[in-house]
């Protein structure tokens, strides 16, 4: 939930974001972080030092500003899906280096099996060993 400090910035209170852009129907919270009180215009609310507002449901652009100081302004935007959307980047091309396979360690029963039809095409084919056929 997108949330807008009220900060010091030198001897002027701002807020921080000062032009935000969200999703329509997002929430909206105002936190107090300067010494003197503020009261917002979108609530109503008079909010001292460490305070936070009450969530606020953004269905359109909408300017704010502080009741009690004259300058402190901001505005909230409300912007399309694809300027939420994560932008994609392209993957790096591959270099003309050779993949390196992973070898699976074989299990007794498939090295048993392996062993199995390799005696069995030895002996189909006739092969000879130490003076015995398979």
């Amino acid at each position: 939930m997108p949330r807008i400090k009220i900060v010091t910035s030198g001897s002027k209170a701002a807020f921080a974001p000062a032009n935000m852009v969200i999703p329509v129907n997002q929430k909206v919270f105002w936190l107090n972080e300067d010494a003197e009180d503020h009261q917002i215009s979108l609530t109503g609310e008079i909010l001292k030092h460490g305070d936070t507002s009450s969530e606020v449901v953004i269905t359109d652009n909408r300017t704010y500003f502080c009741m009690l100081h004259a300058g402190e302004t901001g505005n909230i935007t409300i912007g399309t899906l694809a300027a939420f959307r994560p932008k994609l980047t392209a993957k790096p091309k591959q270099t003309a280096k050779r993949k390196r396979t992973v070898k699976r360690k074989r299990t007794a029963k498939a090295k048993g099996r392996a062993c199995f039809i390799a005696r069995r095409s030895r002996r189909r084919l006739g092969h000879v060993v130490n003076g015995r056929q398979l």
